[in-house]
Formats: structure tokens, C-alpha cells, sequence
């Protein structure tokens, strides 16, 4: 969802120049300074640990490079990086990067970010929510608070120090926002009843395919042998019989009706899955991997590694 630079929050704009290129208003494109310190601290790893990269490169490697680190894709991006800054204003720069940046999830750009986590326009970004998704752009899949919160949390924190030391906010400002909750809101989200476990395994396997930039920006049209009346059965069936263990006499473990699972915890009540094909051809008809997508992504159908016991003595 592009937005131009003037309906981002500035505490957005503030949180991404503290932490990814405090100089970017100072350096045309490649800052000096910042590659020969990165250059020192892989040096004394012994390994390529650090990169160096300004705003204008990283946005060099979004638009036509890959994400390998290698020296040659490196000075590549250098050269980009200097083209783009004597084509294009700091503003321009700023904001074709903030439309485009990943902040995991499947958002990309700062408008689908802020509304898909927080359920609010970029434009109404606070500090700390800010300061959050700033973060993520190290490392969307790490950090991302629908995957690990206390992650996001701790990366959220370092950003706020950094905005500390950029001058961007005081010392105070960073206290308040450290010790703001975080809930997650996703707005963009569709309100989908059934086959999610189903849907985001497609998904995944596109991802592993293609690319994630193929998958969320190219346009594919995707079939699937999903059947919609055995998927909502077997959804319904799995519930069913969860519940009727629930009930038996010295069940002594949480049922999942009194239990409230908190954001970014793992349920902890009674889980199950099921897959359903076709013999005759190996469609998966019907994929369920857990109880309640919404509260726990984990498909217990495809990545669950456990014994198949008794289950595997028909076969």
C-alpha cells in the first residue's frame, strides 16, 4: 500500500534513520565512515558479519540486486546505491524505501505494516509502536512480534536507545515507550473461517518455490486441491472429538473453554490435527493443524515431528 512520505509518522521516519543510517542525510548514497567500521568488526570476527549498508543501498539491493553476501553483489550495490543518490532527492530516496522495506508477515511497505500489526495508519504511528516496527527490518523473521513478542520487544527497546543517542527523542520519551504493551491488531487481515492451516501451507510452499518476492508481488494464480465441504467436516470433526477427550473422567489438563492464551504465548490446551487425500491421486482434500490458527500458526499436520505409535499398525 504505497503512501507518500508526508502521511508516514515522523516517529516512524526518526526510528528507521536511528537505527539502519543515522548519516543519511550527511552521505551521498555510501557512507565511508560506516563501511570502514563494518570492515573493522568483520575483520576481527573472521567472517562477514556486518555490512555497512545506508538506507539508498539497502533500497539498491530491493529494487535489483539479491540479498547474497558477496563482495561482488557488494560493490554492485555501491554503484547503485551512488546512482540513485544523484537521481533522486533524500525525500524520494526515504520513501521509495519505506513503501517497499519487508517487515514480515507478508507486509511490505510501512502502510501495510502499521495496519497489519497495529490496525492503524502509518500516519498514526506512536513511539513505541515506531521504534517496533523500525526493528523488524533487520530481521523480519526473527523479530516479528506475531512470531516471538519478547524478541520484538527486546529488538523495539534497542531501536529506542538508538533513537536516544540520534537525539531523535529524550531519555524520558524512550522510558515511556519501553514500557508501552503491545497488542496486535491486524486490520488487513481477512476474516477467513476455515482451511487456514490449509491456505498458509500453500503459502509457504509458494514462498519456497518462487521466492517471497515472486509470491507477494508477481501475480501468480494459484490452484489448490483443497475441497471446501470436507475441509469445514474435518475442522468440525477434530474439534468434536478434542472435546469429547476434554470431557472423560480425570482429563487433568487445561480444556481449551477455560483458557485464555496471551499474545505471543503458545496455547496450552489439548491440540490434534488431520489430513485427508485422495488415494487415487494424493490431493490433499483437507489439512488441519490445530485447533485455532489464530492463536497458534504452528500446523501440527506438516511440522509437528512426533512418533506415529499404534496410529501406523493399520498401514
Amino acid at each position: 500500500i504505497e503512501i507518500p512520505l508526508q502521511k508516514m509518522s515522523q516517529n516512524l521516519v526518526n526510528a528507521v534513520i536511528s537505527v539502519e543510517d543515522q548519516r543519511f542525510f550527511d552521505h551521498r548514497g555510501v557512507d565511508a565512515v560506516r563501511i570502514g567500521g563494518a570492515v573493522v568488526k568483520n575483520l576481527q570476527s573472521g567472517r562477514r558479519s556486518e555490512g555497512g549498508s545506508t538506507i539508498t543501498q539497502q533500497l539498491a539491493r530491493l529494487m535489483f540486486l539479491h540479498r547474497n553476501k558477496t563482495y561482488r553483489r557488494k560493490l554492485k550495490e555501491v554503484i547503485v546505491a551512488a546512482y540513485l543518490a544523484n537521481l533522486y532527492s533524500k525525500q524520494d530516496i526515504l520513501e521509495m524505501y519505506l513503501n517497499k522495506v519487508y517487515f514480515g508477515d507478508g507486509l511490505h511497505g510501512v502502510e501495510a505494516a502499521s495496519r497489519g500489526y497495529f490496525g492503524k495508519p502509518a500516519a498514526s504511528l506512536e513511539v513505541a509502536e515506531a521504534a517496533l516496527l523500525a526493528g523488524l527490518i533487520q530481521s523480519p523473521s526473527s523479530y516479528a512480534p506475531t512470531v516471538n513478542l519478547d524478541r520484538a520487544i527486546a529488538r523495539r527497546n534497542v531501536v529506542l536507545s538508538t533513537m536516544v543517542d540520534s537525539g531523535a527523542i529524550d531519555a524520558a520519551a524512550a522510558e515511556r515507550a519501553k514500557s508501552a504493551p503491545v497488542t496486535i491488531n491486524n486490520a488487513l487481515e481477512i476474516k477467513e473461517t476455515f482451511g487456514l492451516y490449509f491456505k498458509e501451507q500453500v503459502r509457504r510452499e509458494l514462498v519456497e518455490r518462487f521466492g517471497w518476492q515472486r509470491v507477494y508481488q508477481g501475480g501468480l494464480r494459484v490452484y489448490s486441491t483443497i475441497d471446501s465441504d470436507i475441509q469445514k467436516a474435518a475442522e468440525a470433526l477434530l474439534e468434536e472429538g478434542l472435546q469429547d477427550i476434554e470431557r472423560r473422567p480425570g482429563f487433568k489438563h487445561v480444556k481449551r473453554a477455560a483458557q485464555t492464551t496471551p499474545a505471543g504465548e503458545a496455547p496450552g490446551y489439548l491440540q490434534g490435527a488431520l489430513m485427508a487425500l485422495d488415494p487415487s491421486n494424493g490431493h490433499v482434500k483437507a489439512m488441519v493443524g490445530g485447533r485455532d490458527f489464530g492463536e497458534s500458526h504452528f500446523n501440527r499436520a506438516t511440522q509437528a515431528k512426533r512418533q506415529s505409535g499404534s496410529a501406523f499398525k493399520p498401514f
